[in-house]
């Protein structure tokens, strides 16, 4: 006889803790960058909404809203004076939009029928930059697509796109708690009927421990000792007489055994 706890792989993601409030994270983990969030915790350190589905910037060790970063740390267009994502050009200490700075230069240019001068803005020699350096993104345990969005769910060994992750068997979107198999997310109720051990007592599925009896498994309350009808504690000797469960003080003065 054994008490055995009932082997739920990967319920839960322990390893690791929250940057933000420093608890461990647990079911639905954000990975960004090197760090891990709760999806509530990933959120604007000026005015803290949530990042989860938007876009984000970093500075430092810091996450922002795309409004507060622009605010705080933006580049301004010096042609149309918008703010200034991915690839920008620098030219004598002014940024533009790619865009803007090719209509720029195209307003800039003399005629050639009365400048023979040389042009000065291509004497310039304009940087282009990028707002981003090359980096290998992590693909999608679902769909194998890469994750460019800087947020990933950590689960099952895997990272995920957070509407990628769900049950294998039924498609239901997985927060929170989930079960797996060979790398496989699935929900606890398609779990149970592919992999679940079946109360020999009540009929239902066993989740947590269970008492294990010969070759019927049993929840901890559902297993009686016929002669007293007390449950069984941890540790606890059972006997067995003709598929009934005893205490072994209660075989030895049973009547069934003296008969």
């Amino acid at each position: 006889m054994n008490y055995s706890p009932q082997h739920h792989p990967n319920r839960f993601v322990n390893s690791i803790s929250c940057r933000k409030c420093g608890r461990p994270c647990s079911g639905e983990t954000l990975k960004v960058a090197n760090d891990f969030f709760h999806s509530k915790c990933f959120t604007c350190k000026v005015c803290g909404v949530a990042l989860v589905n938007a876009g984000y910037f970093s500075q430092g060790e810091d996450y922002y809203c795309v409004y507060d970063y622009h605010r705080i740390y933006g580049t301004r267009c010096n042609f149309c004076g918008g703010f200034i994502e991915g690839e920008a050009i620098k030219c004598a200490g002014e940024a533009f939009h790619k865009r803007c700075f090719d209509q720029k230069a195209n307003r800039s240019l003399p005629s050639a029928t009365n400048d023979k001068s040389p042009n000065k803005l291509q004497s310039r020699s304009p940087s282009s930059t990028k707002s981003s350096e090359n980096i290998i993104y992590p693909k999608c345990g679902g769909c194998k697509q890469e994750i460019r969005g800087g947020q990933a769910l950590i689960a099952l060994d895997q990272q995920w796109h957070t509407w990628c992750f769900t049950c294998n068997r039924c498609g239901k979107q997985l927060s929170g708690e989930y079960l797996g198999r060979d790398g496989i997310p699935l929900c606890e109720d398609d779990y149970l009927k592919l992999y679940g051990i079946i109360c020999a007592g009540c009929g239902h599925y066993i989740v947590g421990k269970f008492l294990e009896v010969g070759e019927r498994n049993f929840h901890s309350e559902c297993a009686h000792c016929v002669h007293c009808t007390e449950t069984f504690r941890e540790g606890q000797e059972i006997l067995i007489y003709k598929d009934d469960l005893f205490h072994s003080s209660c075989l030895k003065s049973s009547a069934l055994v003296r008969s």
